[in-house]
């Protein structure tokens, strides 16, 4: 079994803007508890991501 989340942040400095890129990708025998997992993590940093910059830590 094996799971993998990517995720690129990339920085324009010419415009000041951030982008944002992620793939998922699992073998064939992942549980479908192994599998929500990965989409929750998905969900969490792409939420993550997408907030205002803070100092707080996501757990």
């Amino acid at each position: 079994m094996a799971m993998k989340l990517e995720v690129i942040v990339t920085f324009d400095q010419s415009s000041q803007k951030c982008s944002i890129a992620w793939s998922a990708d699992h073998t064939q025998d992942v549980v479908a508890e192994e599998r929500n997992i990965l989409e929750c993590m998905k969900k969490a940093i792409l939420i993550q991501l997408e907030a205002p910059a803070s100092t707080s830590i996501l757990h």
